[in-house]
């Protein structure tokens, strides 16, 4: 049985607390002027159970592996996986049971990308990488960008196939 929810590493909890407080404070703060500019500021409270519960959803996302359901063998889906990855530019690091990108491109950098070709699906999952200090939950979308692109190659793929 294949495992839905992506299992991260040792340090992962440490650096995403601290990315979580370092992602509040701007996210809380942008709000809480808004609020005092237009004369709310009573509902504070609110905006900051709002607040946690945006980053409580984005960390549950975080963690959950996407699919797309090919139909087809797992070495029909480690083909497929290569080549959409030759035509995005994107070079990886081998191919086992899972696949990892080398981060030769300045805008992957910043995210942890994994693929897992299986029989009739290919999952994959791309979320920010982890600094020394915090791993932020989000950047101005590159991880949602980086993930648009990927699943359009694949279906670029599947298509031809």
């Amino acid at each position: 049985m294949i495992k839905n929810k992506y299992t991260s590493k040792s340090d992962y909890w440490y650096s995403t607390i601290v990315g979580s407080v370092f992602t509040l404070i701007p996210i809380y703060g942008v709000g809480y002027l808004f609020l005092l500019k237009t004369g709310m500021v009573e509902f504070w409270p609110l905006w900051l159970v709002a607040t946690i519960l945006i980053i409580a959803f984005l960390l549950w996302q975080d963690n959950t592996w996407r699919k797309v359901v090919t139909g087809k063998s797992k070495a029909v889906n480690f083909d497929i996986v290569k080549t959409a990855l030759q035509n995005l530019g994107w070079k990886e690091k081998g191919f086992t049971s899972k696949i990892e990108l080398t981060y030769n491109k300045y805008i992957l950098k910043f995210l942890e990308i994994n693929i897992e070709p299986h029989s009739q699906i290919i999952r994959y999952h791309f979320r920010y990488a982890t600094s020394n200090s915090a791993r932020l939950l989000f950047i101005f979308g590159i991880c949602s960008f980086c993930e648009w692109r990927f699943k359009r190659a694949l279906k670029k793929e599947l298509v031809k196939r």
